[in-house]
């Protein structure tokens, strides 16, 4: 679980922590989820890919925890539902199947759930209030 108010960390730190939680991320996301520049990411990435921390496939545009690590397309997918939801989500984290992403805010929680029709993968989110908490 990944929580946004996190400021002990270094950026490097946090750009590990958060790859480390979704196991593969694109480059261009981490970008937006720490509002920085393609030069500086790339850079830190290198220092990580240096310590032996992440791998990067430069080609997709993947930055991931291993070299064996395959990029779950499911994941890849749902963290924009993230980026577009930062502002009023505290914590997030990926989930065990069928949850795949759970968000949560002041009084409110979304969860991307795996649902399978004929053969492909549809992803749905849902959305539930918790009590205590928020306006709710």
């Amino acid at each position: 679980m990944i929580f946004m108010q996190d400021s002990n960390s270094t950026l490097e730190e946090k750009i590990y922590e958060l790859v480390f939680e979704y196991g593969a991320l694109e480059t261009e996301q981490i970008r937006k989820y720490f509002d920085i520049e393609q030069a500086q990411l790339e850079k830190l990435v290198l220092k990580l890919m240096k310590k032996g921390r992440l791998q990067q496939e430069q080609e997709k545009g993947i930055v991931k925890t291993s070299i064996q690590e395959t990029p779950d397309m499911r994941i890849l997918h749902c963290f924009w539902l993230v980026l577009d939801l930062m502002e009023i989500i505290v914590s997030h984290g990926i989930g065990k199947y069928p949850l795949v992403i759970a968000l949560y805010g002041n009084g409110i929680s979304f969860a991307v759930y795996d649902c399978k029709k004929r053969g492909g993968i549809r992803l749905m989110p849902c959305t539930a209030i918790l009590t205590g908490g928020g306006n709710g």
